[in-house]
């Protein structure tokens, strides 16, 4: 899933007994214990592209750290996208200098922001996510799969979002 440990806990979904947990479009995976198997952070030049365009307040975005998830401003299309997947908006704030996991930048289909390095995949017609280009949740799932002896054909996948197809097609 492209949702955050918070996230999981606000839907009341770990009253369910997962496996573990491929989480941030596969850039944090953690085991059935909530334990880190595998977390890869945005970093260097791509981490100052992000926070450039966070900063620059040129669309509503969610920056994603381990424990907090935090938006440069919100407006209406937020709201609404917000509501569908039944996540609250989150709170306005600054970048303090932890680690960034993945970004979410609201913008309508055909004003797609473009990075240097960093790969974007949609989710939703207002909404897409903002990662590692080597990363997704094809890594996550192969992360989690090395560390308990699984091969690919005991994985079962599914999604409704662009930021699915790669994930199905594994």
């Amino acid at each position: 899933t492209g949702r955050h440990p918070i996230e999981l806990r606000q839907l009341d979904l770990l009253k369910y007994p997962f496996d573990g947990f491929v989480l941030l479009n596969g850039q944090l995976v953690l085991d059935k214990d909530m334990k880190v198997i595998s977390a890869r952070t945005i970093e260097g030049l791509d981490k100052e592209e992000l926070l450039s365009l966070f900063n620059s307040h040129a669309a509503p975005m969610i920056l994603v750290e381990k424990d907090r998830l935090f938006m440069n401003f919100h407006n209406g299309d937020v709201e609404r996208v917000q509501r569908e997947i039944a996540s609250p908006v989150y709170d306005i704030g600054e970048y303090h200098g932890d680690d960034i996991f993945m970004s979410t930048i609201f913008v309508p289909r055909g004003e797609e922001k473009n990075f240097t390095n960093l790969a974007s995949a949609r989710w939703h017609d207002l909404a897409m996510d903002i990662f590692l280009p080597d990363g997704g949740k094809v890594y996550g799932i192969q992360k989690f799969c090395e560390r308990e002896g699984l091969g690919r054909e005991s994985v079962i996948a599914f999604g409704d979002g662009d930021n699915d197809i790669q994930m199905l097609r594994f």
